[in-house]
């Protein structure tokens, strides 16, 4: 099976064609103290939000996930509900932290904003980046692999 999901590199605001995007906000990535951390793109804002330590770190330059549109393949991704640091089987790993865990994409809301952020695997807990600062929530949605 084919599942046609890649990362497309962009800066200040751009955001390529096929972005998994919801609520005008975009899965996205960025390298900070060495972790490559999950995040989302704002494209109005024209910077990449992941959280680290306590904060919402912004970031000019990121990488996008993006749909691919090659020909004959199905869509291959959902989110599936998760709770307290659970990770579902095959969810999509995005990044990698320090300790050499993986990191995974999230959806959840703060303040009924759409958000995008990170699951750390052995945590109890899934985190946002909003505000500022790093939320931590205890029920999140985790892309993962979808299969037909």
């Amino acid at each position: 099976m084919q599942i046609p999901l890649s990362w497309v590199p962009g800066s200040d605001g751009f955001c390529p064609v096929g972005a998994v995007t919801v609520d005008n906000v975009c899965v996205a990535r960025c390298k900070h103290s060495g972790e490559l951390l999950p995040g989302k793109l704002v494209p109005m804002n024209g910077k990449c939000y992941c959280s680290y330590g306590g904060a919402e770190i912004e970031s000019y330059n990121y990488e996008v996930l993006c749909e691919s549109f090659i020909p004959g393949s199905c869509r291959g991704y959902c989110w599936e509900t998760a709770y307290d640091g659970d990770v579902p089987k095959n969810a999509i790993v995005a990044g990698i932290a320090k300790d050499g865990q993986p990191l995974y994409i999230v959806k959840g809301s703060v303040n009924g904003e759409t958000c995008f952020g990170k699951l750390h695997e052995g945590h109890s807990c899934a985190y946002l980046p909003w505000g500022g600062k790093e939320h931590s929530v205890s029920e999140y949605d985790v892309l993962v692999w979808q299969k037909y």
